[in-house]
């Protein structure tokens, strides 16, 4: 089978799957330990499948499906360990993980997308000869730096008075822990709006595309128009951040992941950057429609909201949407497109080489 048929029918499927290990957890479960675990190996899974294109030294020999059920399996590991870490650290041990810990990994993930994407592991991968040792330096920095910017910039103390509120935990950051989360992940869509682009027009500037040049381009391009289209949104047009991010952020950047990884940029045949536009375009509809259809099945699929005022189950309803989009399905994608390779829906390809021998 041939793209683009290929990734919107694993699509399909991936969904549906996806929607039958939600359906699995209770409301509060689900919001609970099971995003909270997904957003504490979906970094791993970035750097396997970014600086190690899928192929790390330790899999490079074995075929599928063997190779994706054991990459699979390392990266639950390694998310099993650093959800332990992360709980009993910055989560105190105190009842189930919260938004604090939920923002956390958030900024963990996103720096993770930065540094892999836009700087393609820079300094290590340059530094480091060997490859599965730069792609783990370039992982533990990037909780370095997440750590950081939590710690800096988060604060919680609206919180004061709610159950899932640890004062010991709070960092008592700079700004609103909402705004920092919020703005972050807006950077980050300017960054997936790019890549529809395939990076046009810095493709035609030779000195541009080297690193570390091209990292901070994109990062420092992403920061400014990030918060250009983030403080539009907020602020003059009045949009509450947890709507804010449900619909812009969220929606695009699932719809990203189906057009470039799933279908592998192949549903326009055009050049840049119409094609850029186009891929944009598609990526901000089909986001939405699927946005849709999981807010239609949330009653179906984990039951009723938790007890509370209206805006309280409001935000918990947007919470739940993405925590299915991104923290479930999105991995559920990226693992059956770069672990297995589309196993068994494509024919197996000729074995390739190990990332960067």
């Amino acid at each position: 089978m041939a793209q683009p048929a290929l990734g919107l029918m694993a699509t399909a499927l991936v969904i549906a799957i996806s929607a039958g290990y939600i359906a699995v957890w209770d409301f509060g479960t689900f919001n609970g330990w099971v995003a909270f675990f997904a957003l504490c190996f979906i970094p791993f899974e970035v750097v396997t499948g970014v600086i190690w294109g899928g192929n790390p030294p330790f899999v490079s020999g074995l075929r599928q499906p063997v190779k994706g059920l054991v990459l699979l399996i390392v990266t639950l590991l390694v998310g099993a360990v650093v959800a332990q870490i992360v709980y009993r650290t910055l989560g105190a041990s105190q009842g189930d993980p919260g938004p604090m810990l939920a923002f956390f990994s958030i900024c963990v993930i996103v720096t993770t997308f930065f540094w892999t994407i836009a700087f393609g592991g820079w300094p290590f991968t340059a530094m480091i000869k060997n490859p599965l040792a730069a792609g783990l330096a370039t992982w533990l920095a990037c909780y370095v730096v997440g750590f950081a910017i939590y710690w800096l910039c988060c604060d919680f103390t609206y919180l004061e008075g709610a159950p899932v509120y640890v004062p010991s935990a709070d960092p008592k950051g700079l700004f609103t822990a909402w705004t920092v989360v919020v703005y972050y992940m807006a950077a980050l869509t300017i960054l997936f709006a790019w890549l529809c682009f395939d990076l046009w027009p810095l493709t035609s500037n030779p000195g541009i595309m080297k690193q570390p040049t091209l990292g901070i381009v994109l990062v420092g391009a992403s920061l400014v128009l990030g918060y250009a289209m983030y403080y539009v949104a907020v602020y003059p047009m009045t949009i509450q951040n947890v709507e804010f991010l449900l619909r812009v952020p969220i929606a695009f950047i699932f719809g990203t992941i189906l057009v470039l990884n799933m279908c592998q940029n192949s549903l326009f045949n055009v050049p840049q950057p119409v094609k850029g536009v186009m891929n944009v375009v598609f990526s901000a509809v089909i986001g939405s429609l699927l946005m849709i259809g999981y807010q239609r099945l949330q009653p179906v699929l984990s039951g009723s909201l938790p007890p509370g005022p209206p805006p309280f189950q409001q935000e918990q309803f947007q919470v739940w949407t993405a925590n299915a989009m991104l923290a479930v399905t999105f991995p559920f994608l990226v693992f059956y497109a770069a672990y297995f390779n589309f196993w068994p829906l494509a024919k197996p390809a000729a074995q390739s080489a190990p990332a960067r021998p």
